[in-house]
Parts: C-alpha cells; sequence; structure tokens
C-alpha cells in the first residue's frame, strides 16, 4: 500500500520492549529508526536521550516558541 511502512515482528517487538521508556508515538518512531537505521525525530528530551543511549542517531527538533504560542492560541480559539 502506498504511504504505508509494513510494520515487521521485529519493529513490534522494538516497540513493546520501549514502551515502558517512551510515550507510544515516540516508542513507534523509534522502533522503526532503530530496525532500519535510522534517525528519530522528536522535540522530546527523554526520547533523545534514550535513543542516544541505544545507538539510534537522533535529530532535534528547534523550538521557535513565538509559533508554539500562536499554535496553542488557535487550538484554544477553536475548541471555545
Amino acid at each position: 500500500m502506498r504511504g504505508y511502512v509494513p510494520i515487521s515482528d521485529t519493529v513490534a517487538n522494538r516497540e513493546a520492549i520501549v514502551s515502558d521508556h517512551l510515550d507510544p508515538g515516540e516508542a513507534q518512531a523509534f522502533a522503526l529508526a532503530d530496525a532500519h537505521g535510522g534517525r528519530l525525530l522528536t522535540d522530546d528530551g527523554d526520547a533523545r536521550s534514550f535513543a542516544k543511549d541505544q545507538g539510534v542517531t537522533v535529530v532535534g527538533v528547534p523550538v521557535n516558541t513565538s509559533i508554539t504560542d500562536e499554535w496553542s492560541r488557535q487550538t484554544a480559539i477553536r475548541r471555545e
């Protein structure tokens, strides 16, 4: 299927193992990066540290607080 990465048993097993250390989305991303020699892209400091400790290449995400604040404001307005 186009646009999807088939999840192997290896990736699923790695995800299950690291789920005690990472949030669900980060565990999935970590498992894929680890299994396929990829890079983990995350803004979560704990996830970056864990991945580095496990030998996975990490790409940090710079946080632009003005963009983050605007996104938060827009989200709050839509919920009202």
